[in-house]
C-alpha cells in the first residue's frame, strides 16, 4: 500500500488549512480534522494535520517511526505492522490496528523542510471501497503543503491518479 499512496501523493500536486473541496474541518486541540462532507456519520474517514515539529531529534524515517507509534496506541493494538515506505522527500507508514473488534487503517505520511517537519494521518475503516474516492484528495493537499514548504515533488494530471487500478488493488490488503 505505500508504495502506491507514495506514488499517488508524489503524482498529485500551495496548502491551506482550508480541507479539500467538499471536506469540513475542525480543530481539535492542535491538530486540525478533516472529513469528507458526503461521507454518512456512521463511516471513518479522517485525515489529521499535526503542527509542525522542529527537525532536531533524528532522520525523518526514525522520527515518523517514532510519531506513528505513540500516536497509533490511542486506536488499539497493531494487528498488521506498520510498514514504512520513502518516495523522494515523502515517508508514510501504513498499518492496522483493532480495538473493540473493529479494525482501523492508519497511514501517517510526512515530509521534512525548513528544519521542521510535517506530519498528516488518514484513520479509515479498512473497506477500500468506501476509502477510496477520498485518497486522491488527501493526497493532493498533502502535497500542496509539501509544495509550499519547498519540496520538490512531481506532478501528474489529477485524471491519471485516480484511475490507478494499482492503489485499488494494493488497499484491498488493509
Amino acid at each position: 500500500m505505500n508504495s502506491i499512496i507514495c506514488s499517488l501523493l508524489l503524482a498529485l500536486g500551495t496548502f491551506s488549512e482550508e480541507p479539500p473541496k467538499g471536506w469540513t474541518s475542525t480543530q481539535n486541540g492542535l491538530n486540525t480534522d478533516m472529513r469528507p462532507k458526503n461521507l454518512s456519520s456512521k463511516r471513518l474517514f479522517v485525515y489529521t494535520i499535526f503542527p509542525v515539529k522542529e527537525a532536531n531529534l533524528s532522520s525523518l524515517e526514525q522520527w515518523l517511526k517514532i510519531e506513528s507509534r505513540k500516536d497509533a496506541i490511542n486506536y488499539g493494538f497493531v494487528v498488521q505492522n506498520f510498514t514504512p515506505e520513502t518516495v523522494d522527500q515523502i515517508e508514510t507508514v501504513t498499518g492496522k490496528v483493532e480495538r473493540d473488534g473493529k479494525q482501523k487503517v492508519l497511514m501517517y505520511m510526512a515530509f521534512s523542510a525548513n528544519n521542521q517537519y510535517y506530519l498528516a494521518r488518514i484513520v479509515t475503516e479498512p473497506d477500500q471501497r468506501m476509502y477510496s474516492p477520498y485518497l486522491s484528495q488527501v493526497a493532493s493537499h498533502f502535497l500542496r503543503l509539501a509544495n509550499a514548504e519547498g519540496v520538490n515533488v512531481p506532478l501528474l494530471p489529477q485524471d491519471q491518479v485516480k484511475e490507478t487500478q494499482e492503489l485499488k488493488e494494493v488497499l484491498r490488503s488493509y
